[in-house]
């Protein structure tokens, strides 16, 4: 019940095994509080657990200023991870001056062996009491276990200044290299009482903790290797340390007193990573900020040198410049050594036809060997992929949009535009209402409130639906059961998200900064991440995964940012990109605007939207000057030409007709605040009046957001052709006679249809229900009543829209009914005989 360690010198070290066994068929997560006995550390050796049994290493260290191992804050994985690789290294640089929470993961009914150390830092005798605690995520309650350490902390005859020595990552120095090691100064202090002997200090040669097959000869020495000390003294020796490989050492220096060298005294441990000298860059990855088309994109990042004298450096572009118009520059000159350290480079890139790429720029030494970054960037006419660019300019963009021509944006102004951050790139910090409200209103998979939420919990299953519901095609690489370990779980999500994105982008969606571990869950993504990093080889790989924290650490944002650009362009390209010039010649209800059309000249060829976004700026433009004539203007923006309500009420009146009596109430032009604030309310109360199922709100189109506002009008012009009459049905019948017709419907889809039926218009018409069910592959008859109440011809519309019951999602179906009276009927009929 005790750990004894006897009597230990000060300065030097003991290690005792401390083995925990799980005895349970469940796991168990064990605690130990050492953070107020610094002398005290566990640590565990490489080969004391395996990868595939453990997400991560089993043994976790939280210093004084650390949260817990997981989700709990900021920055917690990183340094996790790197304090896990740190102990199963079982590096004596390890050791800290304060102390640390230890976090033990243990598998059902399995036993973890570390190794507990004790290294006195002052002359006591010490008892300690160890609590472990075992955590059980609020389902019962363990005692805790008990233990003493027993432990006494002695003057040694020699004090030596540092007995742990960490020469962290040094520049190989190569046999015909005339270069000086890395050195330490150590400092040797005699505690005998004057009077006496000199003592003799000698070191041994530096053991490998690795084994004897491991040869460090020379790697680590120490100058003088023996010395003389007189009582009281205190002396200096230098250690250094020449590393000849690229490659981590770990040693130790047995130190020997009096010529006795059957034991050590002290042993000195020392560790040392050495490095081929090469350059490395301050990001993962170099973003730039998406752009239209024409405009140019910039980002600067940093080489970084590591070993290099005196480098001029060279470089290489990808070869494919008509897909990746991409340049460089460097604004301190290209010289990068001891005298500069850190050299910037500014990127630079436009394109004047959509696209998105990832290509590596190739830094060369003289020696040929290459230094890659990979640059993404990305350039667009489509308001769901540059947005951030338009709000960081939003009160200096030069528009122009003369007659004839498509709406173009100054791609060289005056003064330059602003550009909004690298992580612009990632996507917005807020999801799209409006794509939501587009698949509450046109689908029958939601409702979506919490898209993004919804999207990570399922795991990518309602990515998936989304996607293959928008796009009407099934998506390769769709995990249909995972696996029950959550690390190989993990790895099949990620395979499938890498699946979809691959998909996305074959259709045209621009996302080569979304990568699929941004699409994982956190602990999913902490999964991948320490699986990685188990398999690394080398120090390169270990930092290259490091270079994942700035994700790590903002990865709540992340997260959404990613997933709210995948939206987004899965609507660009599987939903906005159904809009075309052709099909917008034959859309229902343009027959009547056929001189009010803008020529196809000003939807082709615009740098700030795409061919959709202009057809529906023609489409509004159309309907605005139909019911506002010389007063209406040529709409040319998502914005501020929606604002005052104007534009979108000339929509729904021109599918509407009986609408324009409102026109009179509307404000236009609107001057002050309350005038848009009612107008806008008003296209509310009509939305609602037409039965269109799409909760958007009168403060919401005041403020005329462009991204938001574009999915709302492709909407309308999806939703309101559908009120274009399909066809008349005729009532010929005599005044006061009732007639009826029967309007047959079918379903030929796989699921119930529900329709609420309604009429609007002169009341002689008449329905007997207003619930219509069709169920699958079935049809119906719906009767359709008229009783005439005077000779004038009269008219109504017959309005069936699909109801959201969980059945199929159908169109909404509208018939123009007409009545014509031919004779009035008798008032009575007399009949006589003779």
């Amino acid at each position: 019940d005790e750990f004894n360690f006897g009597s230990v010198f000060i300065g030097g070290s003991s290690k005792l095994p401390f083995t925990l066994t799980n005895t349970t068929p469940v796991p168990a997560t064990v605690t130990l509080d050492l953070r107020s006995h610094p002398e005290l550390q566990l640590v565990i050796a490489k080969d004391a657990w395996s990868p595939q049994e453990y997400e991560s290493c089993p043994l976790q260290r939280i210093g004084l200023n650390e949260e817990p191992a997981g989700r709990s804050g900021p920055g917690s994985l990183a340094n996790s991870r790197r304090n896990s690789r740190r102990m199963s290294s079982m590096s004596f640089g390890f050791g800290s001056v304060e102390g640390s929470m230890f976090h033990m993961q243990l598998n059902p009914s399995k036993e973890l062996q570390l190794q507990m150390t004790y290294r006195p830092t002052q002359a006591v005798q010490q008892d300690i009491e160890l609590v472990l605690n075992t955590l059980t995520n609020g389902v019962g309650s363990v005692p805790p276990i008990r233990r003493v350490v027993c432990a006494q902390g002695i003057q040694p005859r020699l004090v030596i200044s540092k007995t742990t020595i960490d020469f962290g990552t040094n520049v190989v120095i190569r046999s015909n290299q005339i270069k000086a090691p890395y050195s330490v100064e150590i400092y040797l202090t005699s505690t005998d009482d004057e009077g006496g002997e000199p003592m003799s200090v000698s070191f041994g040669e530096a053991v490998s903790t690795a084994g004897a097959s491991d040869s460090i000869s020379g790697v680590f020495t120490m100058e003088p290797a023996s010395l003389l000390l007189n009582a009281r003294e205190r002396t200096s020796c230098t250690l250094k340390f020449c590393p000849r490989d690229g490659r981590l050492y770990e040693a130790t220096i047995p130190v020997y007193l009096d010529g006795d060298r059957s034991s050590a005294y002290l042993v000195l441990e020392v560790t040392g990573v050495g490095q081929y000298p090469r350059l490395t860059f301050n990001v993962r990855e170099c973003v730039l900020p998406p752009v239209p088309l024409g405009v140019r994109s910039t980002a600067t990042f940093h080489i970084i040198n590591n070993g290099y004298d005196n480098l001029e450096l060279k470089y290489r572009l990808p070869a494919d410049e008509s897909h990746v118009p991409m340049q460089i520059e460097f604004p301190e000159g290209n010289l990068i050594g001891i005298a500069k350290q850190k050299l910037p480079v500014n990127v630079f890139f436009s394109a004047s036809k959509p696209v998105s790429f990832t290509a590596n720029i190739d830094f060369m030494d003289e020696d040929g060997k290459r230094y890659s970054v990979p640059v993404t960037g990305t350039s667009d006419n489509c308001l769901l992929t540059h947005q951030a660019f338009l709000q960081a300019n939003s009160k200096k963009l030069l528009v122009d949009a003369l007659d004839g021509a498509p709406v173009r944006l100054e791609e060289e102004p005056p003064t330059p535009y602003e550009l909004p951050g690298p992580t612009s790139a990632l996507g917005p910090t807020s999801p799209c209402k409006n794509i939501c409200r587009y698949l509450n209103a046109t689908t029958s998979r939601g409702p979506f409130d919490q898209i993004h939420q919804q999207l990570v919990s399922s795991r990518g299953k309602l990515a998936m639906e989304i996607v293959e519901m928008l796009s009407g095609k099934a998506v390769p690489g769709k995990v249909s059961k995972l696996s029950s370990n959550k690390k190989d779980a993990a790895e099949q999500l990620l395979a499938m998200f890498d699946s979809l994105l691959v998909f996305l982008k074959s259709h045209g969606a621009l996302l080569n900064a979304v990568k699929p571990e941004m699409l994982l869950e956190f602990d999913d993504f902490c999964r991948i991440l320490n699986s990685r990093s188990n398999k690394a080889s080398s120090p390169e790989e270990l930092e290259a995964l490091d270079m994942w924290a700035d994700v790590e650490d903002t990865f709540d944002i992340v997260s959404v940012q990613a997933w709210n650009m995948v939206l987004l362009q899965t609507f660009k390209v599987f939903v906005l990109g159904r809009v075309t010039l052709k099909a917008f010649r034959t859309l229902p209800g343009n027959e009547a605007l056929s001189n009010l059309l803008l020529p196809d000249s000003t939807v082709l060829g615009s740098n700030l939207y795409n061919v959709s976004e202009s057809v529906l700026l023609s489409w509004m433009t159309a309907h605005y000057k139909r019911e506002f004539g010389e007063k209406a203007k040529r709409v040319v923006n998502f914005d501020e030409d929606l604002r005052s309500g104007t534009v979108v009420f000339s929509l729904l009146s021109g599918y509407w007709p009986s609408l324009s009596s409102k026109r009179s109430v509307l404000r236009n032009p609107p001057i002050m605040p309350q005038d848009f604030m009612d107008n806008n309310e008003m296209i509310v109360r009509l939305l609602a009046e037409m039965g269109l199922p799409y909760d958007i709100t009168a403060q919401e189109l005041c403020e005329a957001d462009a991204r938001e506002l574009v999915v709302f009008i492709l909407y309308l012009y999806q939703t309101l052709p559908q009120f274009v009459p399909r066809t008349t049905i005729d009532f010929t019948c005599k005044l006061g006679e009732t007639a009826t017709k029967d309007l047959e419907l079918s379903n030929p889809s796989k699921k119930a249809i529900s329709y609420t039926a309604r009429l609007e218009g002169h009341r002689d018409f008449s329905v007997d229900a207003t619930l219509v069910r069709i169920e699958a592959k079935g049809s119906v008859r719906f009767p359709i009543r008229c009783t005439p109440t005077t000779s004038v011809q009269q008219e109504a519309r017959l309005v069936l829209m699909s109801r959201r019951d969980g059945g199929a999602h159908a169109a909404t179906l509208v018939f123009l009914l007409q009545c014509r009276v031919n004779t009035r009927a008798p008032l009575k009929r007399v009949r006589t005989e003779g």
